[in-house]
């Protein structure tokens, strides 16, 4: 494999952002496994911030394969 080829996935998933893997009710806890990095990199949470969000508390009804903005997450 071609160093550049090996290196694409780690591009990938450094800006990568944060995607709900599922419908996620209002109030519903953000866990490991109901958001994950994706790309297009068009939320407000990269890969890297995925450990700081989990356990906030959504503030409104995300569908499924939408982006994790700030404004649906408590402070």
């Amino acid at each position: 494999m071609h160093e550049l080829e090996a290196e694409q996935n780690t591009r990938d998933f450094a800006f990568a952002t944060l995607v709900a893997l599922e419908d996620i009710e209002k109030g519903d806890p953000v866990t490991s496994t109901n958001v994950a990095p994706m790309r297009p990199s068009v939320g407000d949470f990269y890969a890297r911030d995925h450990k700081s969000i989990l356990g906030k508390r959504t503030t409104k009804y995300i569908s499924k394969g939408e982006h994790i903005v700030k404004l649906h997450l408590s402070n």
